[in-house]
């Protein structure tokens, strides 16, 4: 069973998550219908960078992931030789 310490961990990230995909959302489909002399648009950067980032980030991990399976299924064929 979660502990309150686990719950509020829990909400905590579900809550940032909801915030940068609401700002992710505004930023990729919002601002190409703002002008770019509008206020709105100061808070954000090029929508060419809303797309790069989160793909940059996406590569990053599965590089990490496919890393950890990789060295993981190496030590064990390791021992089991």
């Amino acid at each position: 069973m979660a502990t309150s310490a686990d719950r509020v961990a829990g909400f905590v990230l579900v809550l940032i998550s909801v915030i940068v995909f609401l700002y992710w959302t505004c930023w990729i489909f919002g601002l190409p219908f703002v002008g770019t002399d509008s206020a709105l648009a100061r808070f954000f950067l090029a929508p060419f960078w809303g797309v790069f980032i989160p793909a940059g980030v996406l590569l990053c991990l599965s590089n990490f992931l496919g890393l950890l399976v990789w060295t993981q299924d190496r030590g064990k064929s390791n021992k089991q030789e």
